[in-house]
């Protein structure tokens, strides 16, 4: 699958929850924090690996997840939100730490 496609699709889903309604401040900020953090990683080379696709992979779809319990605004949403952000660091990090590694 092409990578740039899969980062586009996150960048949408992210886009498309910053502007459902209701939103708080909070969750708009972490939100578009993720979404200007995986961004700029589009043509890095660990997200041309298998863990860093299927990585970025379950990054869509924990936004997805995210997007179902929007409405809740309790407890199950924010870890949800929190596990997304773990994971979208972990992405980041190893994407980076595997630059620094290659080169």
């Amino acid at each position: 699958m092409n990578v740039l496609l899969i980062v586009e699709e996150f960048c949408n889903a992210c886009a498309a929850l910053l502007t459902q309604p209701g939103l708080s401040p909070e969750l708009a900020y972490r939100i578009k924090k993720m979404k200007d953090g995986v961004a700029p990683i589009h043509d890095k080379m660990y997200l041309k690996t298998l863990k860093g696709e299927e990585t970025l992979l379950k990054c869509i779809e924990k936004t997805r997840f995210v997007k179902q319990h929007l409405s809740d605004l309790d407890d199950v949403l924010y870890s949800l939100l929190t596990d997304l952000e773990m994971t979208c660091d972990d992405l980041i990090t190893r994407t980076y730490e595997f630059r620094v590694k290659a080169g």
